[in-house]
């Protein structure tokens, strides 16, 4: 499912990027479920060492650990952290995942907006902005990132593509938590109803 919906233009194909995101969220949910099926019979939770780590670090350290995975661009997705949050009330689940995603993807647009005063840096910054994300932050702006926190329009790239081209910065942070606190409620609901 190699299909681009982003023109070189920065326009967005809204029915690719829809039925992209129809095929992923789904497809998510059932590796989570996977996930979550492998580490309730791998006895992993019975793991002292497994305990103890979240008796030290709990919610803090899966915050910790979002925050970076979402404000560094690691080939790593917040999605893999939700079978270690499950034991957690839906609310917190959400929250632990939400607001810490959120600011991860709105220091990567701080970080975009610092790269450029580093000359060497800066200059492979701007070709960043120059790839397709940096079309569709100009014709998008803080909407761009938004469907990046809630689609698989890569959230990270996109928030430092944003910091890069300074898309206003109060709309980007309300669209990191907007998008993020969304994104969370939908997989929320779907992982309960399938784990």
């Amino acid at each position: 499912m190699k299909h681009s919906y982003v023109g070189e233009d920065g326009k967005l194909d809204f029915k690719g990027l829809l039925v992209s995101t129809l095929f992923w969220v789904p497809l998510t949910i059932l590796l989570i479920w996977l996930e979550v099926t492998a580490v309730r019979h791998s006895g992993i939770q019975d793991n002292p060492r497994v305990d103890a780590f979240f008796d030290t670090y709990g919610l803090f350290g899966i915050g910790v650990f979002v925050w970076f995975v979402d404000m560094l661009i690691v080939p790593l997705t917040v999605d893999v952290v939700w079978p270690f949050v499950l034991g957690y009330p839906a609310w917190q689940a959400v929250l632990i995942l939400a607001i810490p995603s959120a600011c991860g993807g709105y220091c990567g647009y701080w970080i975009g907006r610092l790269l450029q005063h580093i000359p060497l840096i800066g200059r492979i910054a701007s070709k960043l902005s120059h790839s397709k994300w940096g079309p569709l932050m100009v014709r998008y702006g803080a909407f761009g990132v938004f469907l990046g926190a809630l689609t698989p329009i890569p959230f990270t790239t996109v928030s430092w593509t944003a910091g890069i081209l300074h898309v206003d910065s109060k709309s980007t942070l309300a669209a990191c938590f907007i998008g993020r606190l969304l994104r969370m409620v939908v997989y929320l609901v779907f992982v309960y109803l399938v784990a």
